[in-house]
């Protein structure tokens, strides 16, 4: 197809997506750029974030998330890509915002809520971090981060029967 019309975003883009899934980033990243040339494409723009934070490019990534939710701000999984960014670089109060924006767009994420449970560890919201991690346990029975992550709640709360039964 690209033989025939080099332009042809859909090919692009299915292009890209196969060299995303082979983790060839460079060809990956090429085939979305030439498809965000021509429209702007909130799943390629996602993409590319991804791309971009697999090579520890972090501002990039935020960059390109950022406009992946211009162009639709219910594009969950960008908010918690950027989240996850911004929690990288050690900005808590914005990793929390866009964890809580995923959360307002997809509400029964257990990840999400996983998540942010760990972000009030972080805080010494001890509290907090229980009810976020139950909520991903009730949402996610087998999610084994937010067990191991409750335990260590119920550890800091001195409660070592609940603490040994979610290790």
């Amino acid at each position: 197809i690209l033989a025939i019309d080099p332009n042809a975003i859909g090919a692009h883009f299915n292009i890209a997506n196969l060299y995303r899934v082979e983790d060839n980033v460079p060809q990956a990243k090429y085939h979305y750029l030439k498809v965000v040339e021509k429209e702007q494409e909130e799943n390629a723009f996602f993409y590319l974030g991804f791309l971009s934070e697999k090579e520890n490019d972090f501002e990039a990534a935020k960059q390109y998330y950022l406009k992946a939710l211009a162009i639709d701000p219910k594009h969950e999984d960008a908010c918690d890509e950027l989240a996850k960014v911004y929690l990288q670089e050690g900005n808590i109060l914005k990793a929390k915002e866009y964890f809580l924006k995923s959360l307002e767009i997809e509400p029964n994420s257990g990840e999400t809520y996983t998540n942010l449970g760990g972000i009030f560890i972080k805080e010494r919201n001890y509290s907090k971090a229980k009810e976020y991690y139950l909520k991903a346990i009730e949402l996610l029975p087998d999610l084994a981060t937010a067990h191991c992550n409750l335990g260590v709640v119920y550890e800091k709360e001195k409660d070592i029967s609940n603490s040994l039964h979610h290790f």
